[in-house]
């Protein structure tokens, strides 16, 4: 049995399109000692759970099994998450602002306040080391 940890180290916001409220942000993630990049189109008019569950999800599904016919159990991989809750919790809060700010966005018309909610939601970054 192989056991492998993951570990999401960022977010990065690279784009935002104001008018769809959706954004582009590359996920810094470890696989085992590898360090992998991935952009995603993240849709800011989810909830904020769906989101943060989603990166998860996709994190986890990263994981490459390698099948040998000879030994069944060298074929197995743990999974081991590197603090998952926190990391959970910490993803949620992030877009859970993000995802306020876009709604705020949404409904202000005062071309100072969007801008200002423009700005913060390209300039959020989340380091989760």
């Amino acid at each position: 049995m192989k056991e492998v940890t993951i570990r999401i180290k960022g977010l990065e916001m690279s784009r935002f399109d104001p008018q769809k409220f959706s954004c582009k942000a590359i996920l810094i993630y470890e696989i085992g000692k590898d360090e992998k990049r991935q952009t995603l189109h993240l849709d800011l008019l989810q909830k904020s759970e769906a989101l943060a569950r989603g990166i998860m999800d996709f994190v986890k599904s990263q994981v490459i099994q390698e099948e040998d016919p000879d030994d069944i159990l060298e074929s197995f991989v743990i999974k081991k998450f590197f603090n998952e809750e926190k990391t959970e919790e910490r993803l949620l809060i992030h877009f859970a602002k993000l995802c306020e700010k876009a709604r705020f966005m949404k409904v202000n018309k005062n071309h100072k306040d969007y801008m200002k909610y423009y700005h913060e939601i390209m300039g959020s970054n989340i380091s989760l080391k």
